[in-house]
């Protein structure tokens, strides 16, 4: 359900609680953050996103609004999972490559 961003989008505004249908893109994003300005403070976790190379169709829109809530609002807590190493993901002119990670192998997983 998450390979089109539409479907991740929903994905993720669904397990922050909310029902409401997601709108067809540009406007999911704008669903996206309305959702998350609304709330004080959320955590997100996204499984496999070493996928994320294979399907630039997501479009650079996407991460630079993960950012925003990230680094300047500061509204959201991302964990991602991935079985390749997250600098190895995106190129360094990426909106997510100036975040400040903090990353945590876990040997097995």
């Amino acid at each position: 359900s998450t390979v089109p961003r539409r479907g991740l989008v929903a994905e993720m505004l669904a397990a922050l609680g909310s029902t409401l249908p997601v709108p067809r893109e540009p406007e999911d994003l704008a669903e996206l953050d309305r959702v998350l300005a609304t709330r004080p403070f959320s955590c997100l976790a996204i499984k496999h996103f070493d996928l994320v190379a294979h399907r630039p169709h997501y479009g650079i829109d996407l991460f630079s609004a993960l950012r925003h809530h990230l680094m300047e609002t500061r509204r959201l807590v991302l964990l991602v999972h991935s079985r390749a190493p997250f600098a190895a993901l995106l190129p360094r002119e990426h909106p997510l490559s100036a975040i400040d990670l903090q990353t945590v192998e876990l040997p097995g997983c």
